[in-house]
């Protein structure tokens, strides 16, 4: 009897991560690191996509991001990779002229 049930528990457990396979989180962007604006809101999503991508119709201007995860499947929120792309308001940085 203790054998079934202990086998009822891991199956159970199983179904549960293969239910809960998607990842939910919120990308905000701001320029003072305290109000911000929405980015790209995946709370309610239902899909499995682990290395999501992400471009947006329109540029936006902003000196802060802020990542928040509401569900990963296994339980473990970690950023392997998080790049964002664009142009500077100020001058490029100078030319280096030594290296240490």
């Amino acid at each position: 009897m203790q054998y079934r049930l202990t086998l009822q528990k891991i199956i159970l457990s199983y179904m549960v991560v293969i239910l809960k396979s998607f990842f939910q989180y919120l990308l905000e962007y701001s320029d003072d690191n305290k109000h911000g604006k929405c980015w790209a809101d995946k709370r309610l999503n239902k899909t499995d996509v682990p290395h999501d991508y992400l471009q947006l119709a329109a540029s936006v201007k902003g000196r802060y991001v802020r990542l928040t995860n509401y569900n990963v499947p296994d339980g473990t929120f970690s950023v392997a990779d998080l790049r964002i792309f664009g142009n500077g308001q100020g001058h490029s940085p100078a030319m280096v002229r030594t290296l240490y």
